[in-house]
C-alpha cells in the first residue's frame, strides 16, 4: 500500500449506477497511487447531506463529480475553496470538462492540467431576502408559485424599472447561461465572464430581450402582482417566497469556485458538442 500523499473527495450522483462503478474502479486505482478517497452523495435530503460534510472539506485536495451540471451545482454549494473536476455522466453536461475515460487516462489528464493549472475562476450570485442570503453558482430563478400562470416583476437597475409580466425570471452567472436560462431564451455565454444575465421566461412582453449586465450590477426584483406568489430558486432548489410587495435583491456573491479543466478544454467546442451546432 502506498502512503496516503493526497485526499480525493468523490461527489457522486447516487442514481447513476454507471458513475457509482466507475468511482468504484477510479478508488481502487487511485489507492496504488497513494490517494485516499472520502465519498459524498448528492442528496435532496439537505438535513442528512449537513451532517455528513463535510468536516471533509478542509481535508480534501479536490473534488472529483461524478454526474451532470446538476451534481455539479450540489457540489459547489459545498466544496468552494477546493478545486473541483467534472465527468461527465449526465444528459448533457456542459459543465463537465471531462469524460469517463479508462481511470488511468483520466488520472494522467487531472495531473496534467493540475500542473498547468488549468483552472476557470466561477463568480457567483447572492440572493438577499427577508434578512437572509444565499449564494447561487448559477442561476437565480423568480417564478409563479402556480405553475404556468403569469406573475407580474419589477426588475430594478440603477433606479430604473423594467416591466416583466411572465413565468418568471432567471438572473444566471455566465456558468450558469446553458442551464435554465438557454430554455428561456438567455444567450450563450462564454464560461468566466464576470457578467449576469437577466432571461425572461415566456414573457407577455415581445418587446423584452434577455440583459447581460456588468457582475457589479445590482438587481432587485419587486412581486408588483396584486394576490400573486412567486418563488424564488437557487440553483433549482426553492429558498423562499416572494409576496406582493416584496421585493428580492441579486448581485455579485463574495464566492469563487475553482473549475479544473483539461489543457485541450474549449468552451466552443463545448457548445458545439452538446448542442450540435
Amino acid at each position: 500500500m502506498s502512503e496516503i500523499r493526497e485526499r480525493w473527495i468523490f461527489f457522486l450522483n447516487p442514481h447513476k449506477s454507471e458513475a457509482l462503478e466507475y468511482a468504484k474502479e477510479m478508488e481502487v486505482f487511485l489507492a496504488g497511487k497513494g490517494v485516499e478517497v472520502k465519498k459524498c452523495y448528492r442528496t435532496h435530503d439537505k438535513s442528512k447531506s449537513q451532517a455528513q460534510e463535510w468536516s471533509w472539506k478542509a481535508e480534501g485536495d479536490l473534488v472529483l463529480v461524478l454526474g451532470g451540471d446538476g451534481t455539479f451545482y450540489k457540489a459547489a454549494q459545498i466544496f468552494r475553496d477546493i478545486p473541483i473536476i467534472t465527468v461527465n455522466f449526465g444528459t448533457r453536461g456542459f459543465l463537465c470538462a471531462f469524460k469517463p475515460w479508462p481511470v488511468n487516462v483520466l488520472y494522467e489528464r487531472i495531473k496534467l492540467s493540475r500542473k498547468l493549472g488549468k483552472y476557470i475562476n466561477l463568480d457567483t450570485l447572492e440572493l438577499r431576502f427577508n434578512g437572509r442570503s444565499f449564494t447561487a453558482v448559477g442561476d437565480v430563478a423568480v417564478v409563479h408559485s402556480d405553475p404556468g400562470k403569469v406573475i407580474r416583476l419589477d426588475l430594478e437597475i440603477e433606479g430604473s424599472r423594467i416591466h416583466s409580466p411572465s413565468d418568471g425570471v432567471v438572473i444566471s452567472t455566465s456558468t450558469g447561461a446553458t442551464g435554465y436560462a438557454i430554455s428561456a431564451g438567455g444567450p450563450l455565454v462564454e464560461m468566466g465572464l464576470k457578467v449576469m444575465i437577466i432571461s425572461h421566461i415566456a414573457s407577455q412582453n415581445l418587446a423584452l430581450r434577455p440583459i447581460v449586465l456588468s457582475l457589479d450590477k445590482v438587481v432587485r426584483i419587486w412581486n408588483v402582482s396584486k394576490v400573486q406568489e412567486a418563488l424564488l430558486l437557487v440553483d433549482g432548489e426553492t429558498v423562499g417566497t416572494l409576496k406582493p410587495r416584496e421585493s428580492a435583491e441579486v448581485r455579485r456573491g463574495k464566492e469563487v469556485v475553482k473549475l479544473l479543466v483539461p489543457p485541450d478544454f474549449s468552451v466552443f467546442e463545448r457548445w458545439k458538442e452538446m448542442l450540435r451546432m
